[in-house]
């Protein structure tokens, strides 16, 4: 994904260039940009390296303001250190919000993050002054929501990014806590709603997809009585992996909507839901795991197959909105449900979950490489490539029933890629002779 920014970024310098040189005109550059989703105007945005410095420095003003303020805080007033605490909070917000109506966006945007240091810093310092220290946590919670107004107004990445890694650690001190966060999807909504309306930001978007499912997954723990707590039985396993599903659906739907930033994290979900599944894969080809999952309590057997069966049928009704599902994304499926009724089984052996397990991933990889080859996508043959050598390599150091299953496993994997450099020539070959034609 980081490729695919830069890329983008070298097509816009390019036009620049080309605009300035006269040999297009600005409404074709345009059309050129939007041909591949870029923004015209980005040459003319800074870098993500030149935003970071600028926050960094902005947060050692903070500190550094704090330092002296600590210096002589013993020797200030009650009154004195609150006044102080709003005044400086207000002034650096009102100077911002100046800034902003001036057109200075970036400007203000980092007067804003300045201007959140101080916020949270004078929360926790007037809870100080006042002894205010039943529940700390509470001063974490209005610490990310006073940021996140300013995140909205801005449609700043800085700042709701701030906004939301307060939130995520008021979200696990509460939890570990034994108290409800009830209030935590406010800044899911408020990330999910920056993320749609432009703010084309990779890792908050990834961040954004593991909090939803680490929030399902909480709120479905106590839903099922299990309060307070993560560590509720199989069920978890089956949800989190319908989630996923869920998830490369969401992806797919994405990549046929007509904003490039949609298409971007369409790709985004795509790539990671299939890595998830490649490594959720490769722990449960282990028949150590399945021995586990058989012997763990079911909390809810009919949340724990309605949940990730609801979750696939939304994911192909997303799909079939536009495109035919592929047959390895209705296998995982199917393997998905298999696996849950085969765990309600009690006379099942593990053996026979793993045989089943490193099948589907034999499958993955398979339908990876040539889905690859087809598309003639790099990322999917790498990766179907990973996950069968993967699969071999364990397979080496986890014998499956004895040395001549592992040996039939070896040369299955082998002849799957031979196979594999075998078609991806006769690819290349026609695509070579289609070239020769034209």
């Amino acid at each position: 994904m980081r490729l695919i920014r830069l890329l983008k970024r070298e097509i816009a310098q390019e036009n620049q260039r080309w605009v300035d040189e006269g040999i297009i005109s600005k409404a074709q550059s345009r059309k050129i940009c939007a041909l591949y989703g870029v923004d015209p105007d980005a040459m003319a945005q800074h870098s993500l390296g030149y935003t970071i410095l600028v926050v960094l420095g902005y947060l050692f003003i903070g500190l550094s303001l704090f330092s002296i303020i600590s210096a002589n805080w013993e020797t200030l007033s009650r009154e004195v250190r609150t006044i102080g605490l709003f005044s400086l909070t207000t002034l650096t917000h009102v100077v911002a919000l100046y800034q902003y109506n001036q057109g200075k966006v970036k400007a203000a945007t980092g007067l804003f993050f300045l201007g959140s240091i101080f916020y949270g810093g004078s929360i926790m310092l007037i809870a100080q002054i006042f002894h205010i220290g039943e529940h700390y946590p509470d001063g974490i919670y209005w610490w990310a929501l006073g940021i996140l107004p300013f995140a909205i107004l801005l449609k700043s990445f800085i700042l709701m990014a701030f906004s939301f890694f307060l939130a995520v650690i008021w979200f696990f001190t509460e939890t570990s806590m034994g108290f409800h966060p009830a209030s935590f999807p406010l800044f899911l909504l408020a990330t999910g709603y920056l993320l749609a309306r432009g703010t084309s930001s990779y890792i908050l978007m990834i961040c954004f997809g593991v909090m939803s499912g680490v929030w399902i997954e909480y709120e479905y723990a106590w839903w099922l009585g299990e309060r307070f707590a993560f560590n509720i039985g199989v069920d978890l396993v089956f949800v989190i992996g319908g989630y996923f599903i869920l998830l490369h659906g969401l992806g797919k739907w994405l990549l046929h909507q007509s904003k490039a930033h949609f298409q971007d994290f369409g790709t985004l979900l795509n790539v990671w839901s299939i890595r998830f599944l490649v490594f959720i894969l490769l722990i449960y080809s282990y028949e150590s795991t399945w021995r586990g999952m058989l012997h763990e309590p079911w909390i809810s057997p009919t949340a724990g197959i309605i949940l990730p069966i609801l979750f696939s049928v939304l994911s192909l009704a997303l799909i079939l909105r536009y495109e035919r599902p592929s047959y390895g994304f209705l296998a995982v499926i199917v393997g998905l449900i298999v696996s849950i009724g085969l765990t309600r089984v009690e006379l099942l052996h593990a053996l026979h979950l793993q045989v089943l397990t490193n099948i589907l991933l034999l499958g993955v990889g398979i339908g990876l490489i040539i889905k690859g080859i087809q598309r003639n996508v790099t990322h999917y043959f790498y990766l179907g490539i990973f996950s069968i050598m993967m699969m071999g390599l364990l397979r080496y150091f986890d014998l499956i029933g004895d040395y001549l299953g592992t040996s039939i496993l070896f040369i299955l994997c082998a002849c799957v890629l031979l196979l594999s450099a075998r078609f991806w020539k006769k690819h290349q070959d026609k695509r070579v002779q289609q070239k020769g034609k034209a």
